[in-house]
């Protein structure tokens, strides 16, 4: 997914040439190109390993956060810790028996997109708040386990539940209240989507294509955020 700009030298006008029109066509065509840069205070050569955790609605995001990155060639490497169908209660069995394949990372970020399955259950009674939030307050607490590479805890980013036909989102006032009690970054994709129809499949759940690249930008808005702040 990631290609490089050909490099400059003599015969290689065309190339260059042909590097301008594509970055142009890709501006035109409404995908900006937004480069990753990491902190100021990172080593030369620094590369951010990044995380991405939860449900359906995390699925697409590595693939579009690639997309929207395209010219800037080992911007980062991603990580896929998503599956979709998975809830606040059910995301940690499926995180742990992945755990063989995750023994060497070592993330620098940790994106948090859960919620959206548990909406209709606290909305129906069939889920408790309580249990909701101790749910991922489990999911944090085993995120936190990892190291970096200067053996600090991962930042979190915690978003939260996008709106959907037929359930409100009823999960966000306590991811936004568990982001502030565990002085995690709280991303608000409700606000992304909300009133936004036309980002949305027929199915009234998922994200378009267009949807998910809207997220994709609002995340990797606050991905730069996390990576230019200092390390708490």
């Amino acid at each position: 997914m990631k290609r490089r700009l050909p490099s400059s030298g003599p015969g290689s006008a065309p190339a260059v040439l042909a590097a301008f029109l594509a970055l142009a066509a890709g501006c035109l065509a409404g995908s900006p190109i937004l480069p990753l840069s990491p902190a100021p205070a990172s080593k030369p050569g620094f590369v951010p390993v990044i995380c991405c955790a939860g449900d359906s609605l995390m699925r697409p995001i590595p693939t579009r956060l690639y997309e929207l990155t395209r010219f800037s060639p080992g911007a980062f490497v991603l990580k896929d810790w998503a599956q979709g169908g998975l809830s606040s209660e059910t995301y940690l069995a499926f995180f742990d028996r992945r755990a063989a394949a995750r023994t060497p990372v070592r993330p620098d970020l940790i994106l948090l997109q859960l919620g959206t399955n548990d909406a209709r259950p606290l909305r129906e009674g069939r889920l408790r708040p309580e249990d909701f939030e101790r749910n991922i307050r489990a999911v944090i607490q085993r995120f936190r386990e990892f190291r970096d590479r200067a053996g600090r805890p991962p930042r979190i980013l915690v978003a939260s539940a996008i709106p959907f036909h037929d359930a409100d989102a009823a999960a966000n006032p306590a991811l936004r209240r568990i982001a502030a009690d565990e002085g995690l970054t709280f991303v608000d994709n409700y606000a992304v989507l909300d009133g936004r129809p036309d980002l949305y499949d027929p199915d009234g759940v998922h994200p378009n294509p267009r949807g998910e690249k809207r997220l994709a930008r609002h995340w990797l808005h606050w991905i730069r955020q996390a990576l230019r702040s200092p390390a708490p």
